[in-house]
């Protein structure tokens, strides 16, 4: 898996880090906020199991790479999927009580939803079982209609 262009000293420091250091580093530095790209996808690339469970959490990972963990690992795919950064089609496929209210609104944020359809998915959301309920797509598909496949 390609990493990103490295921008300064400090960066391959830090990747060298990642590929040499300790389980506990690369776990700490899977949750931070803003790293370069180029990190996220080090630890990545790591298969350090704990760091990429963390990682899979992490809403401020790129998409495409919360995505390759939600289509590529068995162990942290769901973790990922449930990520709010993650697009419609990669949440779809999974429980509606699963996901927080960043992850459902931000899924409505992309669906492109009208004022009607976010007051009818969030009222199927609270009503749901936590954790449970119809899976996502089913939920948009009785709001918006089968044919409503946005964005």
């Amino acid at each position: 898996m390609p990493i990103p262009e490295i921008e300064s000293t400090e960066e391959w420091d830090m990747i060298r880090r990642v590929r040499v250091g300790t389980s506990e580093f690369r776990w700490f530095l899977a949750s931070e906020p803003d790293l370069p790209e180029s990190l996220y996808w080090a630890l990545l690339a790591s298969q350090d199991d704990e760091a990429v469970s963390v990682l899979a959490g992490n809403s401020d990972a790129p998409r495409a790479l919360l995505e390759t963990i939600a289509r590529c690992d068995p162990l942290n795919g769901l973790t990922a999927r449930h990520n709010p950064r993650v697009s419609p089609e990669v949440k779809n496929p999974t429980r509606i009580g699963d996901h927080s209210y960043e992850s459902i609104d931000q899924y409505l944020i992309d669906m492109d939803a009208t004022e009607e359809q976010w007051a009818a998915l969030r009222h199927l959301y609270e009503h749901s079982p936590h954790p449970g309920g119809v899976l996502l797509e089913e939920a948009w598909e009785s709001i918006a209609g089968p044919s409503d496949t946005r964005p």
